[in-house]
């Protein structure tokens, strides 16, 4: 059984920094265990003695920055995850191991009541226009255990009123019996509603597109960038090794808007070591699923052990991800047409591995989330939960650079 001390990380960084700079995470919240703000005692207690709440199965994986919130999704990968969808108050919480607040409140985190609640979301997005962006697997359990009691269905909440104010089902034509989607990412143009927002279906090989004025969605699917690399379905991650070679279109960023008043998606297969591009001035418009095949660019390899999970981009074009092979030590880029974006790395602690990384809507600058690498492997080996406690890290203060590789 693997066993290790885990860390789940959150950092704020700031981006006034050379495009090639590393750093390192900086802790701020920390737990053995994730614990939830329970309305009482007895409520809590009753969780724990009907299995509704075990402590140990939770694990977050998404995170997301607005004003005095964390945002922090935690899957219904086990039984016992009482809210799928919480928050930190940092301005209550400022360190130590603060409980995490369902969002927007109880009753929204039941798991199993479609229409009314999230059953499990994995990576969020907060917009311009201060809007949550959530999506619903409607699952429950992972791998061979995975159940649907609920559709894909995607939940935007304004963070003003804390309600929800639209929820959309993806039609059956958008999902395939494979479908799997974990990341997300929000396309804001003009104004609030010229609003997109992108899927990229992991294990269905596909890219899906929203229109948020038009409450529609259409799926990309004949294209070989979404597929895994045969060749790079063998990973090796804090001294052990497994092979993960169905893993397809994964990791996603937004360029920021272009001269030509699109941005650029970029996007990476997790089984793989190469990035590709195509402009959003495609993927909304509905009528090029079919015909776009080379509008899309594949970029230059990242180099040998150059599998990411997460990537974001700031307003300017600085681009964040992980290296999970490498713990998130900084690796060189590379050039191609179209350029990619300047970056800057996440350095992690030994032993850790960066899941998550998201911008801040103010001037504090990207959040990154570092989990314990049982994380990595909670399909391929049995957890000691209890020797693997995660911990959540955020601070408003720049991080120190790291050492950069050449």
């Amino acid at each position: 059984m693997f066993q290790d001390k885990g860390w789940i990380l959150v950092t704020l960084i700031t981006l006034v920094t050379p495009s090639w700079a590393a750093y390192k995470l900086q802790e701020r919240y920390s737990w053995n265990q994730l614990d939830f703000a329970f309305p009482n005692t007895r409520l809590k207690d009753q969780a724990l003695a009907s299995g509704d709440y075990i402590p140990q199965n939770a694990l977050p994986v998404g995170v997301e920055h607005f004003g005095n919130r964390l945002f922090v999704t935690v899957p219904r990968w086990r039984d016992g995850i009482p809210a799928t969808l919480t928050y930190i108050n940092m301005d209550r919480s400022l360190t130590g191991s603060p409980e995490l607040i369902p969002y927007p409140d109880w009753r929204s985190n039941t798991a199993g009541d479609c229409a009314n609640s999230i059953t499990t979301a994995y990576r969020i997005k907060v917009d311009e226009c201060g809007r949550l962006w959530v999506l619903d697997t409607g699952t429950v359990g992972i791998g061979n255990t995975t159940t649907n009691p609920c559709p894909y269905a995607v939940n935007v909440f304004d963070l003003t009123t804390d309600t929800r104010i639209r929820r959309y089902e993806l039609p059956g034509v958008d999902t395939n019996p494979n479908t799997f989607i974990a990341n997300i990412a929000v396309d804001i143009g003009k104004n609030c509603d010229d609003a997109y927002a992108y899927f990229a279906d992991e294990l269905g090989y596909g890219l899906i597109a929203y229109s948020w004025e038009l409450n529609k969605s259409w799926r990309f699917s004949a294209h070989s960038y979404f597929f895994p690399d045969p060749l790079r379905g063998d990973f090796n991650v804090a001294g052990i090794n497994f092979q993960w070679g169905e893993e397809g279109i994964f990791g996603m960023s937004l360029s920021p808007i272009r001269s030509d008043g699109y941005r650029t998606l970029y996007f990476s297969p997790l089984a793989s070591h190469r990035q590709f591009a195509v402009s959003t001035r495609i993927l909304r418009d509905e009528t090029r699923t079919e015909d776009s095949y080379h509008d899309f660019v594949a970029l230059d390899e990242r180099g040998p052990n150059s599998h990411t999970t997460s990537r974001v981009m700031s307003d300017d074009g600085i681009e964040l991800f992980n290296l999970i092979d490498q713990n998130a030590k900084p690796q060189t880029s590379w050039a191609s047409s179209p350029p990619p974006p300047s970056r800057t790395y996440l350095h992690a602690n030994s032993g850790n591995v960066v899941s998550s990384i998201s911008v801040s809507t103010n001037s504090v600058g990207p959040a990154g989330v570092e989990v314990p690498k049982a994380y990595i492997f909670n399909q391929h080996n049995g957890i000691n939960y209890e020797t693997s406690g995660p911990h959540l890290f955020p601070t408003h203060q720049p991080a120190q650079p790291g050492v950069q590789d050449g």
